[in-house]
């Protein structure tokens, strides 16, 4: 078999898989070693790209099943508990409406809080599975409201500026996807930053949109090549790159050990391609 069969024999393996059919030399001109060389480096790319894939579908698939047990948790632990509690004291109040009215007026009143509390449970935890606020507010104060909280559950210390060209709604999808890098940033700095203070930043430009977020924690290495998140992982990190590159925007991570950490992204003013939040393929990890 001539050495150009050989290769295409062996392209062709690597077509279904067979990474290391191209490794091998097939002989003849150094134009042809040379051509093996280069596919084989593109054989390798491809295989990093399909470990990294199938990584990101185990973290996916993972993540989904996490968030519903934490939704699951929240539910029973907070919301089921409180309204038994409620349904105990209704159930007692009106045992006593005929037989003590001032008593039963009293518990009455007591309820209030514990109704209150129930409502604002349910609609944190609709605005973490919907930002219910970017549809009724806006943009803008959606991410205002997003940082507040945020800073308030971790104990952060938290800014938020805006600047740019005049603030404007931009295409939902692009305002969903730029709110849920935000919100995957602000998590990673509560949960593993070990941070004291956050600053989160919106710019608006002529074309498209600047988010960036930045704080004091204790830093981390960032990988050598986007290849590396799902090994080392940066699953979240890897969602909002992949949000950020749907769109045709890009994501950069600036950290370093025991220097805090920097995440900026762009995104376009308009989308590149009708994407949504449920539809998108990470959705559910952030």
């Amino acid at each position: 078999m001539q050495p150009l069969q050989k290769l295409d024999v062996a392209a062709k393996r690597v077509g279904w898989g067979d990474f290391e059919a191209i490794q091998e030399a097939v002989g003849g001109v150094q134009e042809i070693e040379d051509l093996r060389v280069a596919l084989a480096g593109m054989a390798d790319q491809l295989r990093r790209h399909q470990q990294e894939l199938q990584g990101y579908i185990g973290a996916m698939t993972l993540g989904q099943e996490e968030e519903r047990k934490r939704v699951a948790r929240e539910l029973h632990d907070d919301t089921v508990q409180a309204l038994i509690a409620l349904n105990q004291q209704a159930e007692l109040i009106e045992r006593r409406v005929v037989s003590d009215p001032a008593d039963a007026a009293l518990r009455l009143a007591d309820l209030r809080p514990l109704i209150s509390r129930t409502i604002a449970d349910l609609r944190r935890q609709i605005h973490d599975l919907r930002p219910l606020y970017l549809e009724d507010l806006g943009f803008v104060p959606a991410l205002e409201m997003l940082m507040r909280q945020v800073c308030e559950r971790s104990g952060l210390i938290g800014d938020f500026e805006c600047s740019g060209e005049a603030q404007r709604r931009l295409d939902s999808t692009v305002e969903i996807s730029g709110f849920r890098i935000v919100q995957e940033a602000l998590r990673n700095v509560a949960t593993h930053a070990h941070a004291s203070w956050v600053h989160m930043e919106l710019v608006f430009e002529s074309t498209g949109i600047t988010l960036r977020v930045e704080d004091d924690g204790i830093g981390f290495q960032t990988p050598s090549h986007p290849f590396h998140l799902a090994e080392t992982g940066h699953y979240g990190l890897l969602g909002m790159r992949e949000r950020a590159g749907l769109h045709g925007g890009r994501l950069q991570v600036e950290s370093e050990a025991g220097r805090g950490t920097t995440v900026t992204a762009w995104l376009p003013a308009s989308a590149q391609q009708p994407i949504t939040d449920e539809t998108s393929p990470i959705s559910s990890l952030i």
